[in-house]
């Protein structure tokens, strides 16, 4: 784990945190200004909890966790069942600032913490999953929000794919629908470019006006093994005000590649870190920029999807 300077591209590492091949980091989330997130063994063992602060990581007093949640000032350990468990133990979440554990609905899985609520996704047999809002006292429903993938959430809407979106068999229903999470209402519908489906989480900025994902595109590229009939992707960085679609330009991502992606706070840039095997691109780009520009080359295997956020 790194603190980088943006505007210098130095980068000096966080104290305190294992830093040994047998533990790997993961889970940034932040609250109420600060920052959290685990280390874990790599021997499957769950996670420890740590307060970063000031570039130094502390542990907290509590018992492992298989991954964290945060939002509206709450930060929650999710405890999720064995994978041999059978469907009606729930995923539980345990408040690590304090306050009882909320065990959600059966087969529901958390999404985001949203002042409005607990987000959540409830899988449907042969169907898209439920998406739905759940008392953060009680784990109970308050409404459904609809049925889709969630793409993101921001502190009172989610972005909600709606329609036909199988990675080659998209249609013109794929689109990109607005929910606010207060009412249950739907807001704007953002039309997609043909074929091409988000295939990554979402981040949107703090304003609300932005939203970026990754953006696979309609055809697959001969370059990359035919064995793995599966396309590129782009960056997109989709304006909620207006609709209008940006690409970052001179960046593709090679199939099942993911990126961590984050907007600055004031919308002027977006950043992107992508793995490239024992070292880290830290990239930021704005519209009107060619191409993304470099900011740090990040030493270091990273193990899944490198984790980004704004401190």
């Amino acid at each position: 784990m790194r603190l980088v300077d943006a505007d210098t591209g130095t980068a000096r590492p966080v104290r305190g945190i294992p830093t040994d091949a047998t533990h790997t980091v993961s889970g940034l989330v932040s609250a109420a200004g600060v920052v959290y997130t685990t280390s874990a063994r790599c021997d499957g063992v769950a996670g420890r909890v740590y307060r970063l602060d000031d570039g130094t990581a502390h542990p907290l007093a509590a018992t492992p966790v298989d991954g964290l949640l945060a939002g509206a000032g709450r930060v929650w350990a999710v405890d999720y069942p064995d994978e041999f468990a059978p469907p009606t133990i729930p995923v539980r979440l345990r408040p690590l600032n304090g306050g009882r554990a909320v065990a959600l609905p059966s087969g529901a899985y958390p999404v985001a913490d949203a002042a409005a609520g607990i987000v959540a996704g409830v899988d449907q047999v042969s169907a898209m999953p439920h998406v739905v809002l759940l008392d953060p006292s009680t784990g109970r429903p308050v409404r459904t929000l609809g049925a889709g993938i969630p793409l993101a959430v921001d502190r009172s809407d989610l972005l909600l794919q709606l329609g036909s979106c199988a990675l080659g068999r998209a249609t013109a229903s794929c689109t990109i629908a607005r929910i606010d999470l207060r009412t249950g209402h739907q807001g704007s519908r953002y039309v997609l470019p043909t074929g091409r489906v988000p295939v990554s989480a979402g981040s949107v900025s703090r304003d609300g006006r932005l939203a970026v994902f990754q953006l696979a595109r309609a055809h697959t590229d001969p370059r990359f093994d035919p064995g793995h009939p599966i396309p590129p992707a782009d960056i997109a960085l989709l304006h909620l005000d207006t609709g209008r679609l940006d690409i970052v330009p001179n960046l593709e991502l090679a199939p099942k590649t993911d990126a961590g992606l984050v907007i600055a706070d004031d919308g002027s840039w977006l950043f992107v870190a992508v793995n490239d095997g024992d070292h880290t691109h830290l990239l930021a780009w704005h519209p009107g920029l060619d191409a993304p520009r470099s900011v740090a080359r990040l030493p270091g295997p990273i193990n899944g999807t490198p984790s980004l956020l704004i401190a």
